[in-house]
């Protein structure tokens, strides 16, 4: 199990960094629980239905589903350049945004659900350890980004919107170098 509580922490880099640059934002409450929750419940039901549907999803599944991410990634981190000066500006205002934005952080779990079989029998701990890890590193990412804002005052926004924008660049060069 000590190798998928390190695949849990791999799957939830992605969520951790982009929490990260959110947590820069003016964002509620509600988003400072929802979000967390949101990517954890995707990170346990995504591995899950990789694993029902394993052979059919990759017969089904053309392209890598990581450039939703990717494009997610870049949407939010122009956003976030574009509104740095308005300090209104809040990010994630509806219920819909944040499931998008959970989802497509969670989209690289559905793809080791496919293979998962591979690595052990225990489908649902598993489920349970990586949706705990994704939870637990977007809360945190979360509170890293509101502090590192107290730091950095006007730059934190120019600082997220870099830092997302590295990621966007990551991911992608992982698609097509991989």
């Amino acid at each position: 199990m000590l190798s998928i509580f390190f695949i849990g922490l791999a799957l939830s880099m992605d969520a951790f960094g982009l929490s990260i640059g959110i947590g820069m934002q003016k964002i509620g409450k509600r988003t400072f629980i929802l979000l967390p929750l949101c990517v954890a419940v995707f990170h346990f039901v995504m591995p899950m239905l990789g694993n029902s549907f394993s052979f059919f999803i990759r017969d089904i599944l053309y392209f890598d589903p990581s450039f939703l991410m990717v494009a997610v990634f870049f949407y939010l981190s122009i956003m976030m350049f574009v509104t740095r000066n308005n300090e209104d500006n809040v990010i994630l205002k509806s219920f819909i945004s944040i499931l998008f934005t959970a989802f497509s952080v969670s989209i690289d779990s559905l793809t080791v659900g496919l293979g998962l079989s591979g690595i052990t029998n225990h489908y649902i701990a598993s489920s349970i350890i990586f949706s705990t890890c994704a939870g637990s590193l977007t809360y945190i990412g979360l509170m890293t980004g509101k502090y590192s804002k107290k730091c950095l005052k006007k730059e934190a926004n120019v600082f997220g919107s870099v830092l997302l924008f590295i990621l966007a660049i990551v991911n992608l060069c992982k698609i097509f170098f991989n």
